[in-house]
C-alpha cells in the first residue's frame, strides 16, 4: 500500500478514536486497526483495511484509488476531492465505524469548465459500497454555487443506508455522469433521524444528461418501523433537471418476492420518482 500523505494527530482525536472503536466492536465483526487521515499529494493506492480518523483531501491533479478493502470512517469524517482530482473505488467498502454517520464524499467541480479529463471525478465500480453516510456522494460545493460539474461513473456497485445517496448540484451543460446496473438500498432506520433510513437516493438539482440504466431502488424497512416515521423516502428527485431512465426497478417495502414495480408506478410505493 502506498501512503504518500501528510498527517496530523492529537490526543483528543486519539481518545475519540478509542471510544469509537469500542462502540464499533458491537456493530462490526472486525474493526480495522490501522488509522488514516490524509492530504493526498501524489497518486496513491490503498488496499488494506483501515479506520479513517481524520478528513481526507485529494488535491488537484492527483488520483486516490481505494480498492478491495474496507475503510471505516469515524463520525463526521469525510473525503473531499478538489477540482481536477480523482477518486476511484474498486471493490472498496466505505462505511461508518461507530453508531453515528460519517459525512461521505464531496467532489468539487467547476460549473464554468468542460467535462473533460481535467474535470474532477469519482469512479465507483467492482462491487464497491458506500454505506451509512450523511451524504454518500455530493457532486458540488455547498458553499460555492460554481462548484458543480464533477463526473460520477457508477457501475455494478451500491449505496446503502445513507441519509442522502447522491446529490448533483447545478451544472449548465450536459452532464456525462452515469449509473449502470447499480443499487440504492434502505434496510434500517438511521440513528439520530426521525424519518426513514434514506430521504432521497438520487437528487438532481439543475443538471441534465445523466443516465440511469438498469438500476434498482430497494426499501426493505418494515412497515411497523415506517409507521413510526415519515415514510420511505424518494428514489429519484429532479429539480429543474433532465435525466434518462432505462429499465428501472423499484421494490416496495416488504415485497421482495412480489412483482417488481416499474418507475411509472413509483408514486404507489415507498420509493418514488419526483421531477
Amino acid at each position: 500500500m502506498k501512503n504518500n500523505f501528510t498527517k496530523t494527530f492529537s490526543k483528543r482525536s486519539l481518545v475519540a478514536l478509542l471510544l469509537c472503536v469500542f462502540t464499533a466492536s458491537r456493530v462490526f465483526a472486525q474493526c480495522p486497526g490501522q488509522t488514516l487521515g490524509a492530504t493526498i499529494i501524489t497518486n496513491t493506492t490503498w488496499t488494506t483495511n483501515a479506520t479513517i480518523d481524520h478528513n481526507i483531501e485529494v488535491t488537484t491533479g492527483v488520483t486516490l484509488t481505494m480498492q478491495t478493502a474496507t475503510f471505516s470512517f469515524i463520525p463526521n469524517a469525510k473525503i473531499t476531492v478538489d477540482y481536477g482530482a480523482h477518486l476511484v473505488l474498486n471493490g472498496a467498502i466505505l462505511t461508518h465505524n461507530c453508531t453515528g454517520l460519517w459525512r461521505g464524499i464531496v467532489i468539487i467541480g467547476d460549473s464554468t469548465a468542460d467535462q473533460d479529463d481535467a474535470m474532477s471525478s469519482i469512479t465507483i465500480e467492482g462491487g464497491s459500497q458506500i454505506n451509512y453516510a450523511k451524504i454518500g456522494v455530493l457532486l458540488g460545493d455547498s458553499t460555492d454555487s460554481a462548484g458543480g460539474g464533477a463526473i460520477l461513473t457508477m457501475t455494478s456497485s451500491s449505496i446503502n443506508n445513507c441519509r442522502e445517496g447522491v446529490i448533483f448540484l447545478s451544472y449548465p451543460d450536459s452532464n456525462t455522469s452515469s449509473f449502470v446496473s447499480s443499487r440504492f438500498t434502505a434496510s434500517v432506520l438511521l440513528p439520530g433521524y426521525d424519518s426513514a433510513c434514506t430521504d432521497v437516493c438520487l437528487s438532481l438539482i439543475q443538471v441534465h444528461g445523466i443516465i440511469i440504466a438498469g438500476c434498482s431502488f430497494i426499501n426493505t424497512v418494515s412497515d411497523s418501523l415506517l409507521s413510526k416515521v415519515n415514510g420511505g423516502g424518494t428514489g429519484v428527485s429532479g429539480k429543474n433537471a433532465g435525466y434518462s431512465l432505462y429499465p428501472l426497478i423499484f421494490i416496495p417495502v416488504g415485497t421482495l418476492t412480489k412483482t417488481h414495480v416499474n418507475a411509472v408506478q413509483g408514486l404507489l410505493i415507498q420509493f418514488t420518482v419526483l421531477a
